[in-house]
C-alpha cells in the first residue's frame, strides 16, 4: 500500500518525511536497535482491495494488492524475503480502461529488519534497486524512456528501506502502544531522511478471513497524516491502510 492516489506508483511521495524541526521530537530508531524486534514476523500472505474514495463522493474499486513473506538464503544465511504485487484498472476520461501493475521486492535481516536489496517497478517502466551493506547504499534508477543512472551513499547511521516497501513489517515489529512515537531513518532520493510515527489509538476492524481483529493505529508524517496503518502484531499484521491526497484517498483493506 505505497502509491499516491490516482496512480500506480513509488511510495515515495505519499510517505515522505516530516520537516527537521518536527521530527526531531521522537527518538530515531535505527537498523540495529534493540527496539525494532523482527524476530516474530512470520511467513503470510495476504490480500488487499484497493479502493478510490474520492473527495466528490466517487468510490472506485481500482484492484487488488498482494503481499507474501517467505525465509530466503543469501550466501548461506538466512533472510526474511517480501514481495507485494498490485494490478489496478485504469481509466482516463474520454479513453477505454487500460491495466496498470507495480511491484516491490525486499530482503531484510528477520531479527533486526535492517535492508539488503530491495527494488520496486511499475509497467510504466520505471525502475528502482538498491543494495544496502551497512551504512553504504547503491541506488539504481531508471525512468521510462530514460538511462539508467546509479548513486552511492554512505549514511550517518544505519536505514532501513522505509520507502522500499516495508513500512507496515517495520511498524509490526516495534513495541507499539498507544502515545508511542519514533522516527525511522530511511534512504530518499540521495540521503538519510527521517520519518516519524506516532501510535494514536487502538480499533477494531475488518480483516477480511480472519474476522474482525484488534489493531493498533500508526499515524505516519506530520498532521494531518499522510498516511495510516493499521498494524496487527500477529499476520498479515498490516489489516489496513490509507493514503491521502489532493483528490481524496486511497485504501488498501484486507479481504483474504
Amino acid at each position: 500500500m505505497t502509491r499516491h492516489f490516482g496512480r500506480v506508483a513509488i511510495p515515495a511521495a505519499a510517505l515522505m518525511s516530516a520537516s527537521a524541526a518536527f521530527a526531531a521530537q521522537a527518538p530515531a530508531i535505527n537498523a540495529g536497535n534493540p527496539l525494532m524486534q523482527g524476530s516474530n514476523i512470520q511467513a503470510y500472505d495476504n490480500v488487499w482491495l484497493v479502493t478510490l474514495h474520492y473527495n466528490d463522493g466517487r468510490v472506485v474499486e481500482r484492484g487488488l494488492s498482494t503481499d507474501h513473506v517467505r525465509p530466503i538464503e543469501v550466501n548461506g544465511k538466512r533472510y526474511l524475503s517480501r514481495i507485494e504485487s498490485e494490478a489496478d484498472v485504469s481509466a482516463l476520461p474520454g479513453q477505454p480502461p487500460t491495466s496498470t501493475s507495480s511491484s516491490t521486492f525486499n530482503i531484510f535481516d528477520g531479527i533486526t529488519l535492517a535492508p539488503l536489496h530491495g527494488e520496486s517497478r511499475s509497467s510504466d517502466g520505471d525502475l528502482m534497486v538498491r543494495d544496502f551493506d551497512g551504512r553504504r547504499v547503491v541506488t539504481r534508477t531508471r525512468d521510462p524512456g530514460a538511462v539508467e543512472q546509479a548513486t552511492t551513499v554512505t549514511t550517518a547511521e544505519p536505514a532501513f528501506d522505509f520507502h522500499g516497501g516495508m513500512t507496515g513489517l517495520l511498524l509490526a515489529a516495534l513495541p507499539l502502544r498507544i502515545g508511542f512515537q519514533a522516527r525511522l531513518p530511511g534512504v530518499g532520493d540521495r540521503d538519510l531522511d527521517y520519518t516519524k510515527i506516532r501510535v494514536v489509538r487502538r480499533e477494531t476492524v475488518s480483516a477480511g478471513r480472519l474476522g474482525k481483529r484488534n489493531a493498533w493505529v500508526v499515524e505516519i508524517g506530520p498532521k494531518p497524516a499522510a498516511s495510516i496503518y493499521w498494524i496487527s502484531k500477529q499476520p498479515p499484521y498490516v489489516l489496513r491502510a490509507v493514503v491521502n491526497g489532493p483528490k481524496g484517498y486511497a485504501s488498501w483493506d484486507m479481504i483474504r
